[in-house]
């Protein structure tokens, strides 16, 4: 944990689900991205109220100012008074300036933000939704929990000057249903060095993800049940197997994969370098989800050929046959990635026109620049006393 710094800049507070990183787990790395983006606007001052996990050991982001709060005898308490306690502990726990504004991540953190912008009587205060939450929860099924997050973000928006998704569909959509504006922060990825760029790939399909999401189970068990038995029987394909790599229950769905000679389900590993050097194809089959995928766009860094369903690529600006190639059903995501095997020019078109929209579109500069951008027009009309 790093010491809160003395600055000249404005102090900012940053309240955050998940110990920032930038790598190793798309909502940490999300975390590590919007924070380092705020950082060379204001003097950052990161609060984690450690609600979504602890990210794996790797990717500690440097320099970066943290405190991660203990919650453990507060979580269990009911929501209003929880968020109560939680914000009293933040004032507590961090030396914060009179006035100074809020940044939080995620709607389940928003009355968190609004009981510490209250008592510093902060000039402004932002929330990153992230993902269309209450659009994924009704794509599952689960119609209750998609009432309670309307509920919350009806209640909460309108004290929000800043309120930002990573998808512009996403924001399109939430802006639609509450009457608010969003603003898009996509969500970005460290560009590889030269150096560590694929070299000699194989005929294996990778996934890579938290596969204790559920849309990501989904996609890991379609892809092993449906697209690689397809590919199997296809001549440049016989011998694919499929590497399923991040952490999983080991008593959950998955534990089904793991004695299957033609996959390998890896868990964490903390150096990915090596698994895209070594890809044929990175495989998004994905049927249900929010927000866009961070795991693609890392693809793309490291030039590994992708092919995704639609809502895999959900939110990123790719065109079918130019950056990616995007398909539906098992056979035809099995069949382009048999053609890929076999025509090395293809590859090297699709992963050289995507690691360039990487570069341009959904890289730390990308990310920043917009970062600023919304906190400047809003300093100007809240001024400097609010």
């Amino acid at each position: 944990m790093a010491e809160f710094s003395n600055t000249s800049k404005k102090p900012l507070v940053f309240i955050v689900p998940i110990e920032p990183r930038n790598t190793g787990n798309g909502l940490a790395m999300r975390a590590g991205a919007l924070c380092q983006a705020a950082a060379r606007l204001y003097d950052v001052k990161v609060v984690v109220v450690p609600v979504s996990g602890t990210p794996p050991p790797v990717g500690r982001i440097e320099g970066l100012s943290t405190l991660v709060l203990p919650v453990s005898d507060i979580l269990n308490k009911e929501t209003v008074r929880r968020d109560e306690l939680l914000a009293d502990r933040i004032v507590r726990s961090v030396p914060l300036d009179h006035g100074s504004p809020i940044f939080v991540m995620r709607s389940y953190l928003s009355g968190v933000a609004l009981g510490v912008a209250m008592r510093l009587k902060s000039r402004w205060i932002g929330l990153d939704l992230d993902d269309d939450d209450e659009t994924f929860a009704v794509s599952i099924g689960d119609l209750r929990g998609a009432r309670q997050i309307r509920e919350t973000l009806s209640r909460v928006l309108p004290a929000f000057q800043i309120v930002t998704a990573s998808s512009p569909f996403d924001a399109q959509a939430i802006s639609r249903r509450y009457g608010k504006k969003v603003e898009t922060l996509v969500n970005t990825v460290s560009i590889p060095v030269e150096s560590t760029i694929r070299r000699d790939p194989d005929r294996s399909v990778m996934f890579i993800g938290n596969l204790t999401y559920p849309p990501n189970i989904d996609a890991v068990l379609r892809l092993v049940n449906d697209v690689l038995p397809e590919l199997r029987r296809m001549p440049r394909g016989e011998t694919s197997k499929a590497l399923i790599v991040g952490p999983f229950d080991p008593r959950g769905p998955l534990r089904v994969l793991s004695g299957r000679d033609d996959v390998t389900l890896l868990g964490f590993v903390d150096d990915l370098d090596a698994l895209y050097r070594r890809a044929g194809v990175v495989v998004i089959p994905m049927e249900i989800g929010s927000g866009t995928r961070i795991k693609v766009l890392e693809a793309f860094a490291h030039k590994v050929p992708v092919v995704s369903t639609p809502i895999g690529v959900t939110g990123i600006d790719v065109r079918d046959g130019r950056h990616i190639l995007i398909r539906e059903s098992p056979f035809e995501i099995a069949r382009s990635v048999s053609d890929l095997f076999g025509n090395e020019n293809l590859c090297h078109t699709l992963s050289s026109n995507a690691h360039a929209l990487v570069l341009e579109q959904y890289s730390d500069i990308a990310i920043s620049s917009a970062f600023s951008r919304i906190c400047l027009e809003v300093e100007g009309l809240v001024g400097p006393t609010g």
